[in-house]
């Protein structure tokens, strides 16, 4: 009796087992079945997010200079340093700078003395073909006059000589001195007029070469150009002095590059570039062929700064 109701006792477990088992099965295959929803199709879209490494550059650059050779006692900024207008960029050597002024005030000294030469040779030269002018013009008048005088008393001796033989009676012979009178005073007529002509052609030609345009010297209107150059440098140089041999800077800005260094001579070139703050900025990155693809205008930009970490949205 005993082994029978132990028997049922263990059926009863197996059958209770089966059933647990069967249980968890189906718990099991319910949990990894798929589940479909259907909707009503719709339109949308496929955000791609593009990340690119730039740099900020200025819209404007302001180039500072200074007068070339001198030296450079001390520079005050650095790349990428922000500076506002009015900044010390860098100083320059006071004594150095006043040897500059004074070799420069030489220079003017020695330039202005040259030009007041020329001008001078350019007077004396212009008073003397003045006179030559004039002497010319009086020999001309003197010989001219002579020869005017002379063939009108040639002109009167012909008319003279030709009255003589004009009163003899008809078909009387002249005597030979006549004859010789009226031939000579022909000859002496018309010697004068080559005389008159020789001299209105002779001194006529010089008083034409007296009276050419004079070559006028450019030399003093060099001088000047020359001597005007040299004193706008010394005003310059005398303007740095004022200034204490500071050079500043011109506008708010971020000094992009600095060409001087201490101990070394100015250059002709600009000294420093400064990114004017006022003009604005732009951002400038490269991007991949692959990226272009998924950029187009009006997308919205984030612009993280590395420097500060602050965040520009939606530009």
């Amino acid at each position: 009796m005993m082994e029978k109701e132990a028997l049922w006792k263990g059926l009863k477990l197996f059958l209770g087992a089966m059933v647990l088992f069967t249980l968890l099965s189906r718990a099991v295959y319910q949990q990894g079945r798929a589940v479909v929803s259907t909707a009503a199709p719709t339109s949308g879209t496929v955000e791609h997010t593009v990340r690119v490494t730039g740099k900020t550059v200025q819209e404007q650059a302001a180039a500072v200079v200074t007068q070339p050779g001198l030296l450079v006692g001390a520079v005050r900024v650095s790349e990428g340093q922000q500076v506002q207008a009015g900044d010390v960029l860098f100083c320059l050597d006071l004594d150095n700078l006043e040897e500059a002024i004074t070799a420069q005030s030489r220079e003017l000294r020695k330039q202005g003395l040259s030009v007041q030469e020329s001008y001078s040779q350019n007077s004396a030269q212009a008073r003397r073909q003045s006179l030559a002018r004039a002497q010319a013009q009086e020999n001309y008048d003197t010989a001219v006059s002579g020869a005017e005088a002379a063939l009108e008393r040639a002109e009167q001796a012909v008319a003279k000589a030709q009255g003589a033989l004009d009163t003899l009676p008809p078909g009387e012979i002249p005597e030979q001195s006549l004859l010789d009178a009226a031939d000579q005073a022909q000859r002496n007529f018309e010697q004068a007029l080559d005389d008159l002509d020789n001299a209105q052609r002779i001194y006529g030609q010089a008083l034409e070469t007296a009276n050419l345009p004079e070559a006028v010297s450019n030399g003093g209107r060099i001088g000047q150009i020359t001597y005007d150059q040299l004193e706008e440098k010394l005003q310059k140089l005398e303007a740095i002095r004022d200034a204490q041999g500071q050079v500043l800077a011109p506008a708010d800005g971020v000094v992009t590059a600095c060409y001087v260094r201490t101990g070394q001579l100015t250059g002709d070139t600009a000294a420093v570039l400064i990114a004017d703050s006022s003009q604005g900025w732009k951002f400038a990155a490269t991007v991949t062929q692959e990226q272009s693809q998924y950029i187009g205008t009006g997308d919205k930009v984030t612009l993280v700064l590395e420097s500060t970490g602050k965040e520009y949205r939606d530009l």
